[in-house]
């Protein structure tokens, strides 16, 4: 069991005394989202057909969902921690907002006619990308099941667009390849959620690889990019100036990463297994530093793909075809 009392200051120390506290195995393959409940206690997992959905707080699964008509993917919980969103796979392409206590789809949001490779949510506004070329917002307590803003980026070439949600619910990000004098960069841009039709209110551009991950920190003051070899930077939310850059490695290739909660850390999976801990400690808005690499935990046998911090809780979640549940000693 977790306790919140006293609360755990996360520190170098602590995040390298990680233990296992539970694994489970109830997936047929290898789990491709998982989220938090608001409140922290619950974590939905999937893997394609089947939904798990666990009390972390009291260490035990409580549902089990299944479909046979759709695989589905990127589950994230609602408000209401008994209900989620996730996407169909196939066709048609949908949004699905699911209610676990009914076991009932409540809505299907339709729009989309390709592949949704991103689904976030923050409070009421749900964001999707997808291989259509368009980044779609979405309100889950409006009657219609339609969109009310699409960004169409068909015009320009070579884009896979990837969108951010802030946690204020005043902004969202977006990041895809733009082509400059022959050379690729990634061109980040900022607009403001309810006026986006007057564009992007901030603008950076970043060379190296294009960006596949893409999220703002829980306190709103840095923006992730993770790029195709590896590469992390960290920008500042406000002025997009960059703040750190972590070098590309193979072992990092296709795998998560996560903020700690107070946005000191990030936690990476990794395609050996292991998981890494990097320090982003000490932030110097005038100068790019090199995050440090400050610790290391190991106890997958395969490629851990997704890691996740608890906001709530001192409890890590990383995940290969099982879920590991790491907790430091002192709250066991």
């Amino acid at each position: 069991m977790i306790t919140d009392e006293p609360k755990v200051e996360i520190t170098k120390e602590v995040l390298e005394g990680l233990k296992i506290q539970k694994v489970y195995k109830d997936f047929l393959k290898e789990i491709n989202s998982i989220d938090f409940s608001q409140n922290g206690q619950f974590l939905v997992a999937c893997d394609d057909q089947v939904i798990n959905v666990f009390d972390i707080v009291n260490m035990k699964k409580i549902r089990t969902m299944y479909n046979n008509t759709q695989e589905i993917d990127f589950v994230r919980f609602t408000i209401d921690q008994n209900h989620i969103i996730c996407v169909t796979k196939n066709e048609p392409y949908e949004i699905w907002h699911w209610a676990f206590e009914e076991n009932q789809i409540l809505r299907k949001f339709s729009g989309h006619t390709k592949i949704i490779y991103q689904l976030e949510i923050h409070n009421q506004i749900i964001l999707s990308c997808s291989y259509d070329e368009t980044l779609r917002l979405w309100e889950l307590n409006q009657q219609q099941d339609t969109c009310y803003a699409v960004l169409d980026m068909s015009s320009k070439p070579d884009n896979k667009i990837i969108g951010a949600l802030d946690y204020i619910g005043n902004s969202f990000g977006m990041a895809y390849v733009q082509k400059e004098n022959g050379q690729s960069l990634n061109c980040v841009q900022l607009y403001q959620l309810r006026k986006f039709e007057l564009g992007p209110y901030q603008i950076k551009q970043i060379t190296g690889t294009p960006i596949i991950q893409f999220k703002f920190s829980l306190d709103n003051q840095f923006l992730l990019c993770v790029c195709s070899d590896g590469q992390i930077v960290i920008l500042d939310s406000y002025l997009l100036n960059t703040l750190f850059e972590i070098p590309g490695n193979t072992d990092r290739l296709n795998v998560s990463v996560c903020f700690t909660p107070d946005s000191k850390f990030l936690i990476t999976g990794s395609n050996s297994g292991i998981l890494y801990i990097i320090s982003i400690q000490n932030v110097n808005k005038t100068q790019t530093q090199t995050g440090q690499l400050i610790g290391k935990l190991q106890g997958h046998q395969r490629k851990c793909k997704l890691v996740l911090f608890n906001s709530k809780y001192c409890c890590l979640i990383s995940t290969c075809r099982n879920l590991v549940v790491w907790t430091p000693n002192q709250i066991l």
